[in-house]
């Protein structure tokens, strides 16, 4: 995996653009994330080519007390004739290591790790 991050909207947003794999075939997607700090919460657009094709997912989650920085969202997803699924997604600064982990989460709230990368500045 490949990521690119960078401020946009006069630095009010951060872009997570990134680039992997699955087999063999390329895949890209986009993690849009704003800290509404009037709120007490993050707000982030999720979309990717293999997993939403073409499909916006909304993601919220509330801010994480003072000194942590970790932004950790919830979305969710329709399956069909069942109740709608979570997806979490956690991004924070480990040392110099950018964690970026996602979960699938249960109609009954059962969360399953699905996706964690550690990218480092190269």
């Amino acid at each position: 995996m490949e990521l690119r991050a960078k401020r946009i909207g006069g630095g009010s947003f951060i872009a997570l653009e990134y680039t992997w794999a699955f087999e063999g075939k390329a895949q890209d997607g986009l993690l849009l994330i704003s800290r509404e700090a009037e709120k007490k919460r993050w707000r982030a657009a999720w979309l990717d080519s293999w997993h939403m094709r073409s499909t916006l997912m909304d993601c919220v989650g509330e801010l994480a007390s003072a000194g942590e920085e970790a932004v950790d969202v919830l979305g969710e997803y329709e399956v069909v004739d069942q109740p709608s699924w979570g997806w979490r997604t956690r991004v924070e600064l480990r040392d110099q290591t950018l964690v970026l982990s996602m979960w699938n989460v249960s109609p009954a709230g059962a969360q399953e790790l699905a996706v964690e990368s550690l990218l480092v500045r190269v």
